[in-house]
């Protein structure tokens, strides 16, 4: 949710620290988790997700409660906190939210999912703004990527991988790659400039010489500056895209 939505009712009522924020299903009463991400009462901006059953045949109603001042945060760990947001599978999430000035830092990107694989900062790029909140800037200097834990890619044979861009470079650019020493179980998405195309996806899955690989031609250039979407999903048999 974009809280910049919700007004100047909402900034004006809710919490600083957005502890008293609690979100339900339509009937007012029923919690779903939630995990805040970021609020800032002054400039009238938030970031926050919240986990819901949603209906493809009629209306998806939810209800976000504030102004409660004997409320208290959810921890990460409760029945409604952040953990609880990223079940279902979902191995590592991150928001990147955080900054931390020069490379080489360790644990600065926050993974949101239980599992705590927290990333590396290996950039000299700044936090910036984001699709929705903030975002990190990437390729400033060559090299510029975060690190993250091996368990996040390490024998994953079923895949999913989605998240934003924005960009305005017309050269091979990686999203996320992956591999061991010895190529096995090797995870790569870039976006590919080859043969004069910056329309395209390159998505390659699998052991070295065994490896599924896909090319994803987009309607539009990948590198217009605009905000794009993508999700990618591998199996042992097949890739496939939105």
């Amino acid at each position: 949710v974009d809280l910049a939505t919700l007004g100047s009712d909402f900034f004006n009522g809710v919490a600083s620290d957005g502890r008293d924020i609690r979100v339900t299903t339509a009937d007012g009463k029923t919690e779903v988790p939630i995990e805040l991400v970021s609020l800032n009462t002054g400039l009238g901006t938030g970031e926050l997700y919240f986990k819901a059953d949603l209906s493809s045949v009629s209306n998806n109603d939810f209800y976000i409660y504030y102004e409660n001042e004997d409320a208290i945060a959810y921890a990460d760990g409760d029945t409604y906190g952040a953990d609880n947001v990223w079940t279902n599978g979902f191995v590592a999430v991150y928001h990147f939210d955080q900054s931390s000035p020069g490379a080489g830092n360790s644990g600065v990107y926050l993974d949101s999912t239980s599992n705590e694989y927290h990333g590396d900062d290996e950039t000299t790029s700044a936090t910036t703004t984001g699709q929705l909140g903030r975002g990190l800037g990437l390729g400033l200097v060559a090299g510029d990527h975060v690190e993250l834990p091996e368990e996040v890619l390490d024998g994953e044979t079923e895949v999913t991988v989605s998240g934003w861009y924005q960009t305005t470079k017309g050269t091979d650019q990686a999203l996320l790659s992956a591999a061991s020493a010895s190529e096995d179980d090797e995870f790569m998405l870039t976006l590919d400039e080859g043969g004069g195309n910056i329309n395209r996806f390159f998505v390659d899955h699998g052991p070295s010489g065994a490896e599924d690989q896909i090319f994803v031609f987009d309607s539009g250039d990948f590198n217009d500056g605009t905000w794009q979407h993508y999700m990618v999903t591998t199996d042992s048999t097949a890739v496939g895209s939105e």
